[in-house]
């Protein structure tokens, strides 16, 4: 943008009720502060090894009913954390904030569910299992807003299992 700056006045010779005024044209440059915010995708790939304990509670001809709970270790064996490209060549880079927590290489969560299976024939039936899971310790390095954080699931599976 810019601004008119008065440098001199003058009454007008042939009217004296005018005021002449001598102005010169500066430019104003922008000074602000701007925050550009980049939401960036990171993906991670965890190997996942469960352990789990079942019990029957109880098993008929067409029902069955199985509880169990159990621990899944967790291994990171990918990640894609991408840099944060800048939109244009003309900006002058201030700082980058990292405002997403780092994650922990690997992790234990605490598993408890149940099995209720509908059994079609000897070979086959159908299965619901509800569970929830839970992580032991935080899922997200120390020293983050995050890091006493433990994460949590609820989920259902459901499926057709055969017995061969």
């Amino acid at each position: 943008g810019f601004y008119y700056d008065v440098s001199s006045f003058s009454v007008h010779p042939q009217n004296p009720d005018s005021v002449m005024f001598e102005v010169t044209e500066v430019s104003i440059y922008d000074s602000v502060d701007h925050i550009v915010i980049n939401e960036i995708e990171n993906k991670y790939l965890y190997l996942r090894f469960p352990v789990n304990v079942g019990y029957e509670i109880f098993n008929t001809n067409k029902f069955s009913f199985y509880a169990r709970a159990g621990l899944v270790f967790s291994v990171l064996v990918w990640k894609d954390e991408p840099e944060v490209i800048l939109p244009a060549n003309d900006i002058d880079l201030i700082s980058i904030e990292q405002t997403y927590p780092g994650r922990i290489s690997t992790s234990l969560q605490f598993t408890v569910g149940a099995i209720f299976i509908y059994q079609f024939s000897k070979k086959a039936g159908l299965t619901l299992e509800p569970m929830y899971m839970r992580y032991i310790v935080s899922l997200y390095k120390q020293g983050f807003d995050y890091s006493d954080t433990r994460p949590y699931s609820i989920g259902l599976r459901t499926g057709i299992y055969v017995k061969f």
